[in-house]
């Protein structure tokens, strides 16, 4: 739903009253002396008498001020344009800022196929429409410095979503509705509509099956504009989402996901299917997530809690683990720590670091075939461990063999511990 503020029209109002209030105040004051007698110049005569008129005008025109019941139909064009004499009660410095606001919504109705609701108690107008493939920045004014875009669409048939910004979080929520929605905020350096129109840019493309959102910048500028993007789209949606910089979240969705952010962590919850997770600077959580799982943080740390499937972790500088996970899980780290808890062994295991420690803790009746590597070995006796072990190294069996656990560290201890 759009909503477009009329706080000017209130203030504008709220002003000329004052001002007439203050006149008639003046006027109804009796004289300091009753009986003094002075010659008034003629000039000053003339003035008052002009003043009198003025002020006699600006009285008649209050009554013009039923206009206003106008905003009870504003569903009409030729309403708004109406209104717009309104803009003849205000003080100046509104003026500009109303006919402006006015126009601006004859202009986005003229291009757009629009259905207005109006709430004068709230004091603002609500709209809510569908466009296809356009170049459509229609903000509203939040308050000082926030501004606001929102646009709703049917998602009966839709199959994927896209959203593209140059910077900022972005949060997605699967649902079950027949109506998809998306509300983009900007706050931060924003002095006026005007500005952020010149500093952003936002084409939306609609189609039946996909919608697509890209946010652009003005190219060579510092525009220090914050933004947050919040998708409602149905569960089974293929997504795709990138920032260069900002946050992400994403709950309850299967299939086809992709995220990517230049400097942001990124947060999944109750996801399922093909996902693909990459952060350059930040770190990665995915908690009751199953399929396909590619998680890479350049820079930060990866977790993942209550999952399983096949699960790749990469990290260039972080550490990585996972807390009641199962599956096919290959996971390897430049720099850093890696500590797994397996609910159960069905699957391989490969986890490798340059520098740090690998601990591995399994239920005590788990079979296993074990290839570890690292500058020292520590290997629970509940396991019953059978084959070649030096102080660095040991290949072999634990239980009755089966499923592979490979862990490789060249600055670091091995750990094998029973879970309990």
């Amino acid at each position: 739903m759009k909503k477009t503020s009329w706080e000017i029209v209130l203030a504008g109002l709220f002003c000329l009253v004052i001002a007439i209030a203050v006149v008639s105040n003046d006027s109804d004051q009796e004289p300091e002396t009753a009986y003094r007698v002075s010659v008034i110049p003629e000039h000053e005569i003339e003035e008052g008498e002009t003043k009198a008129e003025e002020l006699k005008s600006k009285l008649e025109t209050l009554k013009g001020l039923e206009q206003l019941k106008q905003l009870e139909k504003l569903d009409k064009l030729e309403n708004l344009e109406s209104l717009k004499s309104v803009a003849n009660f205000l003080p100046k410095e509104f003026k500009e800022d109303f006919v402006k606001e006015i126009e601006a919504e004859i202009k986005r109705r003229e291009s757009t196929n629009d259905n207005a609701e109006t709430n004068t108690k709230e004091g603002a107008i609500s709209s809510s429409y569908a466009t296809s493939s356009s170049s459509d920045n229609i903000w509203n004014a939040v308050s000082p410095g926030i501004f606001a875009y929102t646009k709703e669409f049917n998602v009966s048939n839709l199959e994927e979503a896209t959203i593209n910004l140059p910077s900022g979080s972005i949060t997605v929520m699967g649902n079950n509705t027949s109506r998809g929605k998306i509300y983009l905020e900007a706050s931060g350096q924003i002095s006026t509509r005007n500005d952020l129109l010149s500093d952003l840019d936002i084409k939306s493309d609609i189609q039946d099956d996909e919608v697509v959102f890209q946010v652009t910048e003005s190219s060579g500028r510092n525009t220090n504009i914050n933004l947050q993007a919040t998708l409602y789209i149905p569960v089974n949606t293929a997504i795709e989402l990138s920032t260069k910089e900002g946050h992400i979240t994403a709950k309850n969705f299967t299939g086809e996901q992709d995220y990517n952010t230049g400097g942001g962590h990124i947060n999944l919850r109750n996801t399922s299917g093909d996902i693909y997770a990459f952060t350059s600077g930040g770190h990665i959580e995915v908690k009751e997530a199953s399929g396909s799982l590619d998680l890479e943080s350049k820079g930060g740390h990866v977790h993942l809690v209550n999952s399983s499937g096949e699960i790749t972790m990469t990290s260039s500088g972080g550490n990585l683990s996972g807390d009641n996970i199962s599956g096919n899980i290959v996971a390897n780290t430049h720099q850093g720590n890696i500590e797994f808890r397996l609910s159960q062994l069905t699957d391989d295991l490969d986890a490798s670091t340059g520098a740090g420690s690998v601990i591995i803790t399994l239920p005590a009746n788990s079979n296993a075939d074990i290839e570890f590597a690292g500058t020292s070995l520590d290997i629970d006796s509940a396991f019953n461990f059978t084959g070649k072990r030096t102080t660095k190294t040991a290949s072999g069996e634990i239980g009755k063999g089966g499923a592979s656990i490979k862990a490789n560290t060249k600055y670091g201890k091995v750990f094998l511990k029973k879970d309990g």
